[in-house]
């Protein structure tokens, strides 16, 4: 009897280690929009808005628009979009940071322009057929007056984005 006891329990054990299975990892989301922000991790909560706006007539003048989406704020990037490559901002594009209070309101504006300092967004993979895009991008941000609209006083002077990708599919949007 003691030996079908512990036949019985090594087979329930046996069974019990090979009914196990692996589980899978998560695929990686299909769209997302992730950087630092000033070190700390800044993740879009929604697919990113990735646009890229043509002229009829000006074909070379695509310009590639890329924006991560979150309640306190929108990282926008712009470039002057001809595939796969390295875009230098901001010599040829533009980015810049909203910092929002309750999703809508601007709070303070901080702009990647000509103040000295580097960027670039690159563009890793672009398939033309099935729009999907993919890329890195960082670039340090300075803060800008916004109009007549009191900024936060307590602000810092510049936002540093570093680590940042992307990836999604791109929408066309021609103007006639």
């Amino acid at each position: 009897m003691k030996h079908l006891r512990t036949l019985l329990f090594s087979l329930l054990a046996l069974l019990f280690v090979f009914s196990c299975e692996e589980e899978e990892e998560d695929p990686a989301p299909e769209n997302y929009f992730v950087t630092k922000k000033d070190g700390v991790k800044w993740e879009a909560e929604s697919a990113p808005s990735i646009s890229i706006y043509s002229i009829k007539g000006y074909e070379n003048l695509d310009s590639l628009t890329i924006v991560g989406h979150r309640a306190e704020g929108n990282v926008s990037l712009q470039i002057a979009f001809k595939g796969v490559g390295t875009y230098p901002i901001p010599s040829n594009g533009t980015a810049k940071y909203d910092d929002l209070e309750g999703g809508e309101i601007t709070v303070s504006y901080y702009a990647h322009g000509n103040n000295g300092q580097q960027g670039q967004v690159v563009i890793t993979e672009w398939n033309p057929d099935t729009k999907a895009i993919r890329g890195t991008f960082q670039f340090t941000a300075k803060l800008e007056n916004y109009g007549n609209r009191p900024l936060d006083p307590n602000a810092p002077e510049t936002l540093s984005f570093t680590e940042g990708e992307f990836q999604g599919t791109l929408k066309n949007v021609t103007f006639d």
